[in-house]
């Protein structure tokens, strides 16, 4: 059920994404279909873990603020998703459910800014 769902939202938001953007994926052959990987990036914009998620196969998991996490609105997304939440005051925690999560052969997603940059501005 809960694949089910998480294909219902992701269809919703790749149409959305798809009526306002062009948007053309490049290497995402060097993503394997199974097993553990570890994808590092900037973050940008508010729409970057659509943006990586959209054009791969496998569900990637997350790692986020637990301040976003806790959002009352989108929590239930973020635990249907599976998102490890990391505490600045108690990272071990989640970074050893990461590597938990590794050691099961999941993908996981880190914006190691922590925040959106501000590369350009």
């Amino acid at each position: 059920m809960r694949e089910g769902i998480l294909r219902l939202l992701w269809g919703m938001g790749a149409l959305v994404l798809s009526l306002r953007y062009k948007i053309t994926a490049v290497g995402t052959e060097h993503v394997p279909d199974g097993g553990a990987v570890l994808l590092l990036g900037n973050h940008v914009s508010w729409l970057d873990w659509m943006l990586i998620q959209i054009p791969l196969q496998r569900r990637l998991r997350y790692m986020m603020a637990r301040s976003i996490y806790e959002w009352r609105a989108l929590n239930w997304m973020f635990r249907l998703s599976r998102t490890i939440p990391v505490s600045p005051r108690a990272s071990n925690g989640a970074f050893d459910d990461a590597i938990n999560a590794l050691d099961n052969g999941d993908a996981i997603v880190i914006f190691h800014e922590g925040g959106i940059t501000n590369c350009c501005g």
